[in-house]
């Protein structure tokens, strides 16, 4: 994992702009560390698995996001490195990309020393793909009360997952995630 969450943003080198990316970050190691341990919990409680999984659903084609910005599951990190250079933050559990004011990626190196994981994370939504742009044409989610907007889909046979989160708003943020299952 990259470095710790307080370290990351006391850090004098790197100061946020806004505690909504700090909030993104937090929200996004919570999904690296505990997302396929919270995800068996919620199953094995008795919920119900999501509509894409279930048996009688029949298989699920892999998601229209695949990679991002070129980057997929299973590279190296010398690989990641070459294409999208110096990463701002680079520890042996992955890299931390700021790609613009508003854009900023997570990739994460699994125990193999390969890509497991990718989080991008959009503040104000700008630059953000669309729930269709993620899960392809016809693809929704019920907002929230809050007026969040959550979907999670598993590509077992493909061997990793994607979410989308959005939160409304002017400091509204995005996160993607696609990781190995």
């Amino acid at each position: 994992m990259l470095a710790t969450f307080d370290n990351l943003f006391m850090r004098g080198d790197w100061i946020m702009k806004n505690e909504i990316i700090e909030l993104a970050v937090g929200f996004a190691f919570v999904l690296f560390a505990l997302g396929p341990a919270t995800t068996a919990q919620t199953m094995a409680a008795g919920h119900p698995k999501p509509a894409e999984t279930q048996a009688n659903t029949g298989a699920v084609s892999p998601a229209p996001m695949r990679e991002y910005h070129a980057l997929s599951l299973g590279m190296s990190p010398d690989d990641v490195e070459a294409l999208w250079g110096k990463p701002k933050i680079k520890d042996e559990g992955g890299f931390l990309y700021n790609r613009s004011d508003s854009e900023m990626a997570q990739i994460e190196i699994g125990s193999d020393k390969k890509v497991s994981a990718i989080a991008v994370m959009f503040q104000g939504g700008k630059g953000a793909p669309s729930l269709t742009d993620v899960f392809g044409a016809g693809a929704t989610a019920d907002p929230r009360q809050n007026g969040t907007v959550y979907k999670m889909v598993r590509y077992p046979e493909a061997g990793y997952w994607v979410s989308y989160s959005a939160t409304p708003g002017e400091n509204g943020v995005t996160i993607i995630t696609l990781r190995k299952l």
